[in-house]
């Protein structure tokens, strides 16, 4: 939000890691539409784009941009994708929600093939 405030307009960078490994269960387009649902009131503020798995930024000379980091809340910075992970019963800990719900029947039968990545209850 400090960003909407700050610009008036925001591009969000999503790291395509999909397939990457355990701790990556979720498409693009899946996280894509959470992040649209979550800032549904701000629709015409800010896009969504894909990112390659990328670990650092790095540049040389002055390029006519700013990268700035802003704070967040303690409850933000305090968000851990392992906790959440665990809770949304991925990687085997069960919590009785099926993340897998709302998903075509192929895909969550690709999706159940991956070894030790996303458990299907039915």
């Amino acid at each position: 939000m400090q960003s909407l405030e700050m610009e008036g307009y925001v591009v969000i960078g999503v790291r395509e890691t999909y397939g990457l490994g355990d701790k990556n269960p979720f498409t693009f387009a899946e996280v894509k539409s959470r992040i649209e649902e979550s800032l549904s009131a701000f629709v015409g503020s800010f896009e969504i784009r894909r990112l390659p798995d990328i670990t650092n930024i790095v540049y040389g000379r002055d390029v006519g941009y700013r990268i700035t980091r802003v704070d967040l809340e303690p409850e933000i910075e305090g968000i851990s994708a392992t906790q959440i992970r665990s809770t949304l019963n991925v990687g085997g800990k069960a919590s009785g929600l099926d993340i897998m719900a709302g998903l075509s029947p192929s895909e969550t039968s690709r999706r159940s093939e991956q070894n030790g990545t996303i458990h299907s209850h039915t």
